[in-house]
């Protein structure tokens, strides 16, 4: 006999991206669909919000509660008959459940004292802004907001205020704070970044999966001219050609998250399937979704025609590939494919398969009105490092002391993906009392270990599955 939790997905769009809370490895999904239909028709998406209630068992674990603070969960647990007596073992205990879906559980700064012990509860907070029409309506100065929401995705505090407070049956309101760290955890929204004209704290978010604007068409022009010069774009897909909407959204909550929205006329250039970002020294970051695939490139705008930098392109290359990679779980293959500046957008006819383009010193490019060449190293140049930068070569003593400095709190698991064992990271962590150097020590352990293969490229993957920031950490590191 076993606990099972059977769960009923919204179908609305905008709940697509709510999906992912409840997507594990450990459990099986059924999709029901009226044959009676042909593939391609479209469904109406309607506006009315059925509840979706899981079958919760595991009751015994829940204690009806929503929500359980650490503290308060080792006190539980030592009153138990037979506690779980490593934090060690706690750790792997609300692991296992939030791979399970079962809870949500982050071991980040400002979640690791924090259990969600129904995930359904936030889905809930979440639907009950996109559904306050009806409450909303009927006061004037919030109705004001929610369709400035409903229109352009921006979500006030003073809307998300108004409407968990209303409910005084939930509670919304009481864990307000934490229900929006959460939800900008799982990229329903993002809080943007601080832009040169704007005083005063930020305190509103983007709730990407609200945005039904298109792009218009002129942004998506990307070819050269004077005073400005862009990339070769980027795109990226799945092996299955399937890429779905929701994973985009969070993708364009992260880039509003990490880079300043630009702005043409004081109006922000995000719309639904695309942003477009403020780099530094005068660059632009475009991101955009047609098709099943991501497409990125920069643009950089001088009076002397200079090209995009190319420590930006590969910053922004490695941001998107451990996006997809780690914190977006793809287990069916990312490709990564090239189109030059000067193709359509919106024709895929003309991609390059970025792996198979080493080998070729030139290309043709199919696009019209004209066929044309581009040599290969033009085109990869932007987004790949080049042998100077020497990831297959040993990292050396000194470059692995600079990297320490910056690596934070997640080192320990950072050594057990390097392969060191538990009781070599904890002798270590005895030897040394200072952070930095107990990363010194695993690192300097680590090349030991690996003579000949203790390598940059080693590294960056296994910070990059931990979840640590490898390309920061190098830039920085470089910066010493």
């Amino acid at each position: 006999m076993a606990d099972v939790s059977i769960w009923d997905f919204a179908g609305q769009y905008v709940f697509y991206a709510t999906h992912q809370v409840f997507l594990s490895r450990r459990a099986v999904y059924l999709l029901v669909t009226d044959i009676s239909k042909h593939v391609e028709d479209t469904v109406k998406d309607d506006d009315c919000f059925l509840d979706s209630k899981g079958v919760q068992t595991l009751e015994n674990i829940r204690w009806n509660l929503q929500v359980i603070y650490k503290d308060r969960l080792h006190d539980l647990n030592s009153t138990l008959p037979v506690p779980i007596e490593r934090e060690e073992e706690l750790e792997l205990f609300l692991r296992f459940h939030h791979e399970s879906g079962n809870i949500l559980y982050y071991s980040d700064d400002k979640l690791s004292d924090t259990i969600v012990l129904d995930p359904q509860w936030l889905i809930d907070a979440f639907k009950s802004l996109i559904t306050a029409k009806m409450f909303c309506c009927r006061k004037p100065n919030i109705f004001k907001k929610w369709i400035q929401f409903d229109q352009s995705a921006i979500l006030t505090r003073e809307l998300v205020d108004a409407i968990w407070k209303q409910d005084e049956s939930s509670t919304f309101k009481e864990y307000d704070e934490l229900l929006l760290e959460y939800l900008e955890k799982l990229g329903f929204i993002s809080k943007p970044r601080q832009q040169s004209d704007e005083i005063g704290e930020i305190n509103y978010y983007f709730a990407p999966c609200v945005l039904k604007t298109s792009p218009p068409e002129d942004l998506l022009v990307c070819s050269d001219c004077k005073n400005r010069r862009s990339t070769s774009v980027l795109c990226f897909t799945t092996t299955s050609g399937f890429l779905p909407t929701a994973v985009f959204n969070k993708l364009l909550a992260a880039c509003i998250d990490k880079w300043p929205i630009s702005k043409l006329n004081k109006k922000n250039l995000v719309f639904c399937g695309c942003g477009v970002f403020d780099l530094e020294d005068n660059h632009k970051l475009y991101v955009y979704f047609f098709d099943h695939i991501i497409n990125i490139w920069i643009t950089k705008y001088s009076t002397t025609d200079e090209e995009p930098s190319t420590c930006l392109c590969q910053h922004v290359h490695e941001f998107v590939s451990e996006f997809l990679k780690n914190r977006m779980r793809i287990t069916s293959g990312i490709e990564v494919f090239l189109r030059c500046n000067q193709s359509n957008i919106h024709n895929n006819d003309n991609l390059f398969e970025l792996e198979n383009m080493s080998g070729k010193q030139e290309v043709v490019c199919n696009t019209e009105p004209v066929h044309h060449v581009h040599r290969t190293n033009e085109l990869i140049k932007y987004w790949l490092y080049s042998d100077s930068d020497h990831q297959l070569d040993e990292l050396t003593e000194k470059e692995l002391n600079r990297m320490a400095l910056h690596i934070g709190k997640e080192y320990q698991s950072l050594g057990i993906e390097l392969g060191l064992s538990n009781a070599e990271i904890e002798h270590i962590c005895l030897d040394y009392k200072a952070t930095v150097d107990r990363i010194r020590g695993i690192l300097l352990k680590w090349k030991d270990q690996n003579v000949g293969n203790a390598t940059l490229e080693v590294l960056v993957n296994a910070m990059n599955v931990v979840g640590i920031d490898a390309v920061t950490v190098i830039e920085t590191a470089k910066e010493k």
